[in-house]
C-alpha cells in the first residue's frame, strides 16, 4: 500500500499518524527504500528525487521524535512499565532501538548533498540533532540504570561477555550502523563521519557496564585506543581468511589510517595498531 502512495499522500499520512508510531516507522522504511532507488538514478534526476525523499524523511523523523517526547513525558509522570508492548519488546528496549534507528537516519541525512537553501536548512537541522544524540544515549542509560544493556537487533545472537568483545558484529560502532564490505558497507565518507562522531560522543551501551567502561569517555586516549584496537583486531581476523584484497579488510585499514591522521598523530603516544601483521 505505501509503495503506491505519492508524495502528497505520504505527507498527509505522516501528519495524521503522529500518534501511531507503527505507521510512522512503516513510512520511514518505505522512504528509505525510495532513497535507495533515487540514488540509482542519473545525476540530475537523482538530485531532485533525493531532495524530495529527504524532505519527507525529515518530516517523519520529527514526528517520531515528538512521539518519543510525549512518551517520555508520560513516563516522568508515573513509573515506566517494564511490560512488553504490542511488539513484544519491553519499553526500554523499544526506546533503545528507536534511538539507534534515529542516529542511522540522521547520519544519512547530513551526508546527503544540499543543493538548495531548503535542503541546506534541513541538513543543518539534522546536523544539530545528530550532535545531540550522544546526550540521548547517555540519558537512556540514566533512565534505565539496572537494565541489561540491549543486544541491538542488527547484532548476531550470542552471550554477552569476554568471548564476543572483539567480534566485528558486537560493539557500540556496530550499534551505530558502522559497516564495511561490498554489499552492506557504508560509503567512505559515511564511515569517517560515524567514526568521528563515535570518538567525540557518548556511545550507545551494549553488553555490560564493564565492557562499556573499556571504551572510555569521549575524546580521550582510551576511547581512541579502543576504537583503533577493535577495528585492527577484526581486520586481522578477517585478513587471515580473506587476504589483503578483501574489500572489508581494505576498508578497515583505510578507516584506521583516517583515525590515525585525524586524531592520533601529534596528540597521543600509544603504539598505533594495524590490520596487517600477526
Amino acid at each position: 500500500m505505501l509503495r503506491e502512495l505519492k508524495r502528497g499522500a505520504l505527507q498527509s499520512l505522516i501528519a495524521s499518524a503522529k500518534y501511531n508510531i507503527g505507521v510512522l516507522k512503516a513510512v520511514y522504511d518505505e522512504l528509505q527504500r525510495r532513497m535507495g532507488i533515487a540514488r540509482a538514478l542519473p545525476p540530475l534526476q537523482q538530485r531532485h528525487a533525493e531532495q524530495g525523499v529527504q524532505s519527507l524523511l525529515d518530516q517523519v523523523c520529527r514526528s517520531i521524535e515528538e512521539h518519543r517526547a510525549r512518551e517520555r513525558k508520560k513516563e516522568r509522570k508515573g513509573v515506566a512499565s517494564p511490560l512488553p508492548g504490542p511488539s513484544g519488546r519491553p519499553e526500554y528496549r523499544r526506546e533503545y532501538d528507536d534511538l539507534v534507528a534515529k542516529f542511522s537516519n540522521l547520519l544519512k541525512l547530513v551526508m546527503m548533498p544540499a543543493n538548495t537553501p531548503e535542503a541546506e536548512e534541513s541538513r543543518r537541522r539534522s546536523e544539530a540533532e545528530l550532535n545531540r544524540m550522544g546526550a540521548e544515549f547517555a540519558a537512556w542509560a540514566t533512565r534505565y540504570p539496572h537494565k541489561q544493556f540491549p543486544w541491538p537487533s542488527t547484532f548476531s545472537s550470542g552471550e554477552g561477555g569476554a568471548a564476543v568483545i572483539d567480534r566485528a558484529d558486537v560493539s557500540p560502532l556496530t550499534a551505530l550502523g558502522y559497516r564495511v564490505g561490498k554489499t552492506a558497507g557504508l560509503r567512505d565518507a559515511e564511515r569517517r563521519r560515524l567514526l568521528t562522531w563515535a570518538f567525540r560522543n557518548a556511545l550507545p551501551p551494549v553488553i555490560s557496564h564493564g565492557y562499556m567502561a573499556s571504551w572510555g569517555p569521549p575524546s580521550t586516549v582510551k576511547r581512541l585506543q579502543k576504537m583503533a584496537n577493535h577495528i585492527a583486531h577484526v581486520g586481522k581476523h578477517r585478513r587471515k581468511f580473506s587476504g589483503d584484497q578483501d574489500t572489508a579488510v581494505r576498508q578497515w585499514q583505510a578507516d584506521l589510517d583516517y583515525l590515525e591522521r585525524q586524531f592520533y598523530k601529534g596528540v597521543f603516544g600509544f603504539e598505533w595498531p594495524s590490520t596487517r601483521g600477526q
